[in-house]
């Protein structure tokens, strides 16, 4: 075999596990969509931090209980930032079956609770 054959080759192998790798992520990313649209339920989520990511925007941490577990997830802050203060409570939909797939409703704060 020459140098460009293999090169070639290494080549295909590489483009083949990238594309196998993203099929991955995106079949994951829609069957947690579909876990989370099809089977949820909502409750209140509580805004435990707030913080920076540089170029890429402000996120929160937040918990919420189901079942009486409490869960620890984060996201990125889907509305204007000064809005959302530590403290703050939120609904937040989550999935039945996989209660740590949530998704915070940012348009629903909770004003009295």
């Amino acid at each position: 075999m020459n140098k460009t054959n293999i090169k070639n080759k290494r080549y295909l192998i590489f483009v083949v596990l990238v594309f196998s790798l993203v099929t991955f992520k995106i079949y994951q990313t829609v069957e947690k969509n579909n876990s989370l649209n099809e089977n949820s339920q909502y409750t209140i989520a509580k805004i435990t931090d707030k913080y920076y990511v540089k170029s890429k925007g402000y996120y929160v941490h937040y918990t919420y209980i189901v079942d009486l577990k409490e869960y620890n997830r984060s996201c990125k802050v889907m509305t204007d930032e000064q809005k959302v203060k530590i403290g703050d409570k939120y609904k937040v939909q989550y999935s039945q079956d996989e209660p740590e797939n949530s998704q915070l409703i940012f348009k629903e704060r909770i004003i009295n609770e």
